[in-house]
Formats: C-alpha cells, sequence, structure tokens
C-alpha cells in the first residue's frame, strides 16, 4: 500500500475520537471587527442626530403627541389595520379555496383576480381604489332592482333621495 493506508473500522472510530477531544480554534476575522465597529458607530451618530439635532423639533413633537386628536387618529388607524387584516383574510382564504376548486370557472376567476391585484403595483391600486368614488359615487348592498338595505355615499353625493332645491344641481 501507498502512504495513505486504508484504516480499519476500530481505527476510523479511534481516530474519531482523538479529534473530538481537540479544541476547535476559530478562525480570526478581522473584516467582521471592522464592520461591527463601523456599524456602531453609524448607530451611535444616527441616535446622537436625533437627540441634539434642533431641526426635529422634540418639544413641538412632545407638546402634541399625546393629544387626543392624535390619539384618536392613532385608535382609527388600528382599528381600520384590524378590520382590513380580517378583510384580507377572508377574501384570501376564499380565493385559495376557488383556485383549489375542481370547477374550472372558479380557477379561473380566482386566477385572475390572482394576477391583477399581483400584476398590479400598490400605488396604482390606491389610486384606483381612491378615485373609483367618482367611477361609482352610490354603492349599495340590496336586492338588484329592488329595495336597497345598505347605501354609501361618495363625496359630493347627498344620502337622501329627495331632489335639490337648486335645479343645476341633482
Amino acid at each position: 500500500m501507498n502512504d495513505r493506508q486504508l484504516l480499519s473500522e476500530p481505527d476510523i472510530g479511534h481516530a474519531y475520537l482523538a479529534l473530538t477531544t481537540k479544541p476547535v480554534l476559530r478562525r480570526r476575522r478581522p473584516g467582521q471587527i471592522v464592520a461591527v465597529v463601523v456599524v456602531l458607530f453609524a448607530i451611535v451618530y444616527g441616535v446622537w442626530t436625533l437627540i441634539t439635532n434642533p431641526g426635529f423639533g422634540w418639544t413641538t413633537v412632545g407638546k402634541y403627541f399625546l393629544d387626543t386628536r392624535i390619539l384618536g387618529g392613532l385608535l382609527i388607524t388600528l382599528e381600520l389595520t384590524v378590520i382590513a387584516m380580517a378583510i384580507g383574510f377572508v377574501v384570501g382564504l376564499v380565493v385559495a379555496v376557488m383556485r383549489m376548486s375542481d370547477n374550472w370557472l372558479l380557477q379561473g376567476v380566482s386566477g385572475a383576480f390572482i394576477w391583477f391585484f399581483r400584476g398590479t403595483p400598490p400605488l396604482v391600486q390606491l389610486l384606483f381604489w381612491g378615485f373609483s368614488a367618482v367611477l361609482f359615487p352610490k354603492i349599495g348592498l340590496g336586492i338588484p332592482w329592488g329595495p336597497t338595505f345598505v347605501e354609501w355615499c361618495g363625496p359630493g353625493c347627498s344620502a337622501s333621495r329627495r331632489p335639490s332645491r337648486r335645479p343645476h344641481v341633482r
């Protein structure tokens, strides 16, 4: 045999045990130390800038931070977030069940829905849904060509069905 002799089964076990008893030496990485120092410096500098820069106007922030109008807006934002998450969960669950259906029509509709909403940038969707009140000033829930149980009016729409006294306004 040559320099490398084949080890028998018991020799391999002894060699493994001999290697496991030796301490593991970590490789030195000076680049990581430099990166940590640079990142810590950037964090300290950012915090220092937040504290000492008069442009932030911390007295004004402190004055209005706990104002009832700000806290009311925060509460409305949190409520809308929870409502949007619940609606998104329900719609996503329904679309996922439709997508897994054996019916080709349900699969196609859900696929088109997913394609449209995943393919359209969020800013475009935001503009579309924001300006949809111009396209659909009244949105109602009820029986088609029958009574309306719930009706939402957009801007410029009066909730009453009475005609306006001014002739140029409907």
